[in-house]
């Protein structure tokens, strides 16, 4: 992290990484990747605490779930923003997706995020659209010399592209293999939850845990052969 980060106005985590948001404006797989996963976790269990706390309900999520949730959050929806949680968070309270019938706990928070999901879907869907209708509309006041000229100019950018996209290949296979693994035992005695979970061996294991696991196997076979 850098200086201004640590000499923050507060000495709270949970509103030093809000600070840094602030300034940082990336999605949150950006943000573990360049600073780590503990704050984020940090800061998202004090923003679902912070929830909790303002729906004042009889059935309150624990401390545990509260974790078990930020790490789910992390995990599934990396191209989330700091704003779209502000905006969740504030939908949440103003009753937008629904009511919690006296509690509040992991399925029902993924029930409300479920719907942020569909709504924020549905908004990037509308703004792409317009977007598009935009640049057609655009392309109407280009002379059509100059547009046949934009048009031709892309062709060899196209074909480059084209190119440069990954084939199958035999580490691409055998991850599907693991993949196909996963699914097959979740379909049988999957955890039910927000993201496919199973257990064995005395560990839960989401689908990028088991790739990790089978990886790991697969090099100490190859070791275990020299």
């Amino acid at each position: 992290m850098n200086d201004a980060w640590r000499q923050s106005e507060c000495n709270s985590p949970e509103k030093a990484v809000s600070s840094l948001f602030a300034v940082v404006k990336k999605n949150i797989g950006e943000i573990v990747k360049t600073y780590g996963k503990d704050d984020m976790l940090s800061f998202l269990a004090h923003e679902i605490r912070t929830l909790s706390t303002n729906l004042n309900i009889g059935k309150n999520v624990t401390g545990a779930q509260i974790v078990t949730i930020a790490e789910l959050v992390i995990e599934s929806y990396p191209y989330y923003r700091v704003d779209d949680f502000k905006a969740f968070f504030t939908g949440v309270l103003l009753g937008k997706y629904g009511k919690s019938y006296d509690r509040f706990d992991s399925q029902i928070f993924f029930e409300w995020l479920n719907l942020y999901d569909q709504e924020r879907e549905a908004l990037v869907v509308d703004y792409n659209t317009r977007k598009s209708q935009q640049a057609k509309e655009d392309s109407k006041h280009i002379a059509p010399s100059v547009l046949a000229v934009l048009k031709e100019a892309t062709k060899p950018k196209e074909a480059a592209i084209e190119k440069l996209k990954p084939q199958p290949n035999n580490a691409t296979k055998l991850t599907q293999t693991w993949i196909n693994a996963f699914n097959r035992r979740w379909e049988n005695e999957g955890i039910d939850c927000a993201v496919k979970v199973i257990y064995f061996g005395g560990k839960n294991y989401t689908v990028n845990n088991y790739l990790e696991y089978r990886q790991e196997k697969f090099y100490k076979r190859l070791a275990d052969k020299k």
